[in-house]
């Protein structure tokens, strides 16, 4: 947002400038640092298991395994 304020450019301006979308151009103007923390637990998976699921059903989507109870 400086930059934009430092050339005195619009939000279309910055838009094109930058190739950016104007929800990014918002979001960067009300807070720019990063999100440092996760909001959800994190989850452990045994990689034995998912291997031998990966052999039992090559063709399958990572949304199919997902859905199957490992």
């Amino acid at each position: 947002m400086a930059y934009k304020k430092e050339h005195d450019l619009t939000f279309e301006q910055t838009i094109i400038h930058f190739d950016v979308e104007m929800r990014t151009l918002f979001r960067w103007a009300t807070n720019i640092t990063p999100c440092i923390t996760r909001n959800k637990p994190k989850s452990k998976i045994d990689e034995n298991l998912l291997l031998k699921d990966i052999e039992g059903f090559l063709d399958d989507y990572q949304w199919e395994r997902e859905q199957r109870p490992i």
